[in-house]
């Protein structure tokens, strides 16, 4: 009898420690607590020189002194409100609470510039929610230590095993597509030109691209997992600081970031789970037998854009309008001869020139046509593609009879801009802003030249 009540009381306590680990589980899963979790994750998050990352978004922007700003964005929102939310339980789930928190840095990116703080502060917020997020749900496994202390120097065949889950990383990267089969990859593979594009090394500091980490993986650069992980992300970032976000290349980064996540994290769980690994997915290449990294780590640097030959918009004459668009844009600053009398170019000069009450300048967007290799999308759904170089070229050349031409064709670029982009985008509300600009000003010219 006292055996048998021993063991009575050892499964009661037994039962009790379980029913007590798992409310603590239930706890710590508690949806409620991962939002008060992650609000306090943001709203504490400093930089590496002690200013608090949040700080321009705990109070959204004052209606006295940026007005503008209610103009722009339809849905103000700020962590205070945000705050107020958790308060009073607003939130059911944590995907409600993640969409006020991208609601919030979608609106610093739609109205600051890419160059601004308060843009690249956005962008580093969502990152840091984002990770805090994948970590709270169980979703992205702890970063892997750095043992290069405990790595032999010769690795040996472990060096082996190391190896093959870098290729199996990028190959996963390099093979992702969308549901029309179209590579994910294809725009990071190289950097842009700096001859080109110097703007982008302007805004982005740490450029880096799928041919540097190739190279870093044929080197044996990489001493763990995260290392290759932290370029791909950053690579990610860089291109989500720089393309707007209703961009197609912005959607891109945004689900090759998921990819890395989730692959990592199954490299990361099948390394504490061996029996569950496969040879052939780790040592997966191309059917014959070469590298992914290899064949990326030997792509070469074009000063010209690049286009996909397979696509339907890649035409040897778009190739020809592509680059001798860019060229000349950059190189053809002159004013014609008569342009302090010419209406066409006192029209064109009132739109391009435009600047808003932050400085930035509306029209720049408008200035050259889209690289078909960065949105090839726009190509198929926009049959008339118009820019203000192509009119100012044609102002120049004297291709039009009058300024009703030169209306009908800045009415029609700008309808292309509201025909592509999102109602609630930036580039939709400075297109109809613009319009309205050139519209007006067409009456004041068209008025004068009738006296």
């Amino acid at each position: 009898m006292p055996k048998r009540k021993k063991i009575s009381i050892a499964s009661e306590e037994s039962s009790k420690d379980g029913s007590e680990s798992s409310k603590r589980r239930k706890s710590e899963l508690d949806p409620v607590e991962i939002c008060h979790e992650l609000y306090e994750t943001i709203r504490n998050h400093r930089t590496e020189d002690g200013r608090l990352l949040c700080e321009s978004f705990i109070r959204a922007p004052n209606r006295r002194s940026l007005a503008d700003y209610y103009d722009v964005i339809a849905t103000p929102i700020d962590l205070l409100k945000i705050q107020q939310k958790l308060k009073t339980e607003e939130y059911i789930d944590v995907n409600q609470f993640a969409s006020d928190i991208e609601l919030m840095v979608n609106n610093a990116k739609s109205y600051y510039k890419k160059s601004s703080q308060e843009y690249r502060d956005a962008c580093d917020l969502w990152d840091i929610f984002v990770d805090a997020k994948t970590d709270f749900l169980n979703i992205e496994i702890k970063k892997e230590e750095d043992k290069s202390s405990e790595i032999d120097d010769d690795r040996g065949s472990e060096c082996s095993e190391d190896e093959s889950v870098y290729e199996e990383l990028f190959t996963t990267v390099m093979t992702a597509a969308d549901m029309e089969g179209r590579a994910l990859s294809s725009m990071f593979q190289l950097l842009p030109s700096r001859t080109l594009y110097p703007e982008y090394y302007k805004v982005i500091h740490d450029p880096i691209d799928l041919k540097m980490i190739a190279q870093r993986i044929q080197n044996n650069d990489y001493r763990t997992l995260g290392e290759m992980e932290k370029d791909l992300l950053q690579m990610i970032k860089n291109a989500k600081i720089f393309n707007e976000p209703g961009s197609q290349i912005y959607k891109d980064a945004a689900t090759l970031r998921k990819i890395i996540l989730i692959k990592k994290a199954e490299i990361d769980q099948r390394k504490a789970y061996p029996a569950k690994s496969s040879e052939r997915i780790r040592n997966k290449r191309l059917a014959g037998g070469q590298k992914w990294s290899s064949i990326i780590a030997a792509l070469k640097y074009d000063a010209a854009p690049k286009v996909d030959l397979t696509s339907e918009a890649a035409s040897p004459a778009s190739v020809l309008e592509i680059a001798e668009e860019s060229v000349d844009a950059a190189e053809d600053e002159s004013d014609p001869e008569d342009a302090h009398n010419n209406p066409q170019w006192m029209l064109y000069e009132t739109v391009k020139n435009y600047i808003n009450t932050q400085g930035y300048q509306l029209s720049e967007p408008f200035w050259t046509l889209p690289s078909r290799r960065s949105y090839p999308d726009y190509y198929k759904e926009i049959k008339q593609p118009m820019s203000l170089f192509k009119i100012r070229t044609r102002i120049k050349t004297g291709c039009y009879d009058g300024l009703v031409d030169v209306v009908d064709d800045m009415n029609l670029m700008f309808e292309n801009a509201k025909k592509y982009n999102r109602p609630d985008s930036k580039l939709f509300k400075d297109a109809v802003k613009l319009q309205k600009i050139m519209q007006a000003k067409a009456r004041e010219l068209i008025n004068q030249h009738m006296k």
